[in-house]
């Protein structure tokens, strides 16, 4: 029998587990019970860790209005077992058949039927945990009875913790197991054509880096100041990591909402800043040159205009006489002299 029955083989017969081992736990620890409380679901019972548990449980619940946990009432463990029973003998029959697409169905079904039974086990604590009697003992205001699905929380004075048992982690692992098979052997089967997939793929992922977008002049807004951008010789942008852009109808703005951080520069992807001499073209605001000139007022008035080209802004500068700064001085300027 070649290799792969094998494994097929394993991760059909391991639900067989689920008849001896509990598939979830949930644990209740209060200081009146130093040793704790547990409740153990099987596939075809609950129980606690004695015969005296589910019944001490039922008696708090009782208290609180909670309908009491009866094993023989709950469907699903009269029907639960009769589909494990079923999965385990079509796994097997579909392993020794050899029939890769057999087995796959019998995999989707059985990983399907598991989200099912999680889902169902979520539904059955939220109707035990809401569904309560109005004349209870104990009645509590904005408290939620619900044990966390997987986890711990505190519900009253007890602490309930929710995890998956043995029987689950065994679970988990045939399904996984067998997904892992099925990934290894399309990989094996189709290695010379993944070898080349999967670098194009990541570089097409890698270079879809995000942009920056053209500023709408006399309909984006400024999400500094709230003003709409409308000089098109003026306006900046953001550009996170996620490509949402931000933004502004001046530089200053744009260095205003960096310095206050509006955004952590960890979360930048680039800056951009309109070219005076390009009027509505972005250019890399940290590698543009800009002119501080009173004679050139920017739309927040701190006199700042940005140029791609350090040949144009001197050109510029002989007719409107001023300072050249570099990213880093606008930067320092907005942080000492915002108004």
């Amino acid at each position: 029998m070649k290799k792969i029955n094998l494994i097929l083989l394993l991760a059909a017969l391991m639900p067989i587990a689920l008849f001896f081992l509990p598939m979830w736990t949930i644990d209740f620890g209060a200081p009146q019970f130093p040793e704790g409380l547990q409740m153990r679901i099987y596939i075809d019972k609950v129980t606690g860790d004695d015969n005296y548990e589910l019944k001490s449980i039922n008696l708090l619940n009782h208290y609180i209005g909670m309908k009491e946990i009866k094993p023989d009432s709950i469907p699903e463990l009269r029907y639960m077992p009769v589909i494990n029973i079923i999965m385990i003998v079509t796994g097997v029959i579909f392993a020794f058949l050899r029939k890769k697409a057999l087995f796959i169905t019998w995999l989707v079904v059985f990983s399907i039927l598991g989200a099912l039974g999680l889902y169902d086990f979520y539904v059955w604590q939220t109707d035990f945990a809401t569904d309560l009697d109005p004349n209870a003992i104990l009645k509590a205001t904005n408290v939620s009875y619900q044990p966390p699905l997987i986890g711990s929380r505190k519900i009253l004075n007890f602490t309930v913790t929710s995890l998956p048992g043995i029987g689950g982690f065994v679970l988990f692992a045939a399904i996984a197991g067998g997904w892992l098979k099925v990934f290894f052997d399309y990989f094996k089967s189709h290695r010379k054509k993944l070898a080349v997939a999967i670098p194009v793929l990541t570089f097409s992922l890698l270079s879809c880096s995000p942009e920056p977008e053209d500023i709408k002049f006399g309909h984006d807004e400024c999400v500094l100041c709230k003003m709409s951008i409308t000089d098109h010789k003026y306006g900046a942008e953001i550009v996170n990591k996620k490509g949402k852009v931000f933004k502004f109808d001046a530089l200053e703005c744009m260095a205003k909402y960096l310095n206050d951080k509006q955004i952590e520069y960890s979360n930048v992807h680039s800056i951009w800043t309109v070219d005076y001499s390009n009027p509505g073209q972005l250019i890399d605001a940290k590698n543009a040159f800009y002119l501080r000139s009173k004679s050139l007022p920017s739309p927040m008035a701190m006199f700042l205009t940005s140029f791609a080209d350090k040949n144009q802004l001197m050109t510029i500068k002989e007719e409107h006489p001023g300072e050249m700064l570099n990213w880093e001085n606008v930067s320092n300027l907005v942080r000492e002299e915002w108004p």
